[in-house]
């Protein structure tokens, strides 16, 4: 059985997990400056701890509306070889042991599967569906 650790977060009501290797922290919404002329997804940046950040709005990334701020959202923040991205996400669920073994790909129309930085589904040990997501993939695109 090939197991790794995901941190689970939901967008609307969907489950979307993203490596724990791949997650500096989870930080609580803060100050975001907003970056004039910055690509849809960007929300601004943010100083955490003396470093600055892109925030990333992974509910525009995935071609949603931008959505309320509230309470439950965090900052996920991504680090790939020195480089960090915070993601905005609408609420943290839990961390999550998964069996890659039995992953796959939604073969249909829906263009959220589509996207590069979708490794593919999986069902958790409630019998939920839960989207992976590629770290790498995500920062780069």
């Amino acid at each position: 059985m090939d197991t790794k650790q995901f941190l689970t977060f939901k967008i609307e009501d969907v489950i979307y997990a993203i490596d724990i290797l791949d997650i500096e922290s989870i930080e609580r919404l803060g100050n975001i400056t907003r970056v004039p002329k910055a690509p849809k997804p960007t929300m601004g940046a943010m100083n955490l701890r003396g470093n600055i950040i892109p925030i990333i709005s992974f509910r525009q990334k995935l071609g949603l509306d931008k959505g309320s701020l509230n309470d439950e959202m965090r900052i996920i923040v991504l680090e790939s070889q020195d480089e960090r991205v915070g993601l905005a996400v609408d609420r943290v669920l839990d961390v999550e042991t998964l069996d890659l073994n039995v992953i796959y790909i939604e073969e249909n129309n829906n263009a959220i599967y589509k996207r590069d930085f979708i490794k593919g589904v999986i069902k958790n040990d409630d019998g939920l569906l839960v989207t992976i997501i590629h770290a790498v993939k995500l920062m780069e695109s």
